[in-house]
């Protein structure tokens, strides 16, 4: 991967990062929350044993890099408990995500029915994986539904298409992110979770 000037945005590991799975989730989808209206920028959180990172995604996408191969290579890094994306996903059938066996629970390819949502999705070493999406608007506002869709890998739910898969690509690709810290920078505006 080419070398890039990225900020990282480091931060102690103490009880908004908890160890229980559903508890880490909740946490970082309340970040989510929070960012309504602001364009749900991506981002991606490491979280590690005793800090956790946040990491803007947007340059990597202005490189044009592969940002599925990024996560993995995060993921890849020594002492690496979970990965999480945060952000906006097109979902592009709705039934993609319906439990496995159930009625109708094939993606069809008819994608008029395709929903912009903004959620988390959480990936633990062991292949543990939970995930929190909400309808939005265009303009990053969060549709009112009766409930959200929170999918858990224990459930027994598919994992959704495009998300995870990060730990086991890195193992398989030999991925492996790796940083040289550089003189601090001017802090960025405020515009949502990344800062």
């Amino acid at each position: 991967m080419p070398s890039l000037k990225i900020r990282i945005a480091v931060a102690p590991r103490r009880a908004s990062f908890p160890a229980d799975d559903d508890a880490l989730g909740e946490a970082l989808f309340a970040r989510v929350l929070a960012a309504e209206g602001k364009g749900f920028p991506p981002a991606v959180v490491v979280v590690r044993s005793d800090v956790v990172w946040t990491l803007d995604l947007r340059p990597f996408l202005k490189a044009a890099l592969p940002v599925h191969a990024v996560i993995a290579s995060l993921a890849g890094m020594p002492d690496v408990e979970a990965v999480a994306f945060l952000g906006g996903v097109t979902r592009r059938d709705p039934r993609a995500w319906e439990r496995v066996g159930a009625p109708g629970a094939t993606p069809s390819s008819d994608t008029s029915q395709a929903e912009s949502l903004a959620g988390v999705f959480v990936e633990w070493r062991d292949g543990r994986w939970w995930g929190c999406f909400q309808p939005v608007t265009p303009e990053a506002r969060w549709i009112a539904t009766d409930s959200r869709d929170v999918l858990r890998a224990r459930d027994g739910l598919a994992r959704p298409r495009g998300l995870g898969g990060w730990f086991s690509r890195a193992r398989f690709e030999g991925l492996c992110a790796q940083f040289t810290p550089t003189p601090e920078l001017p802090a960025p505006p405020d515009d949502g979770w990344v800062n």
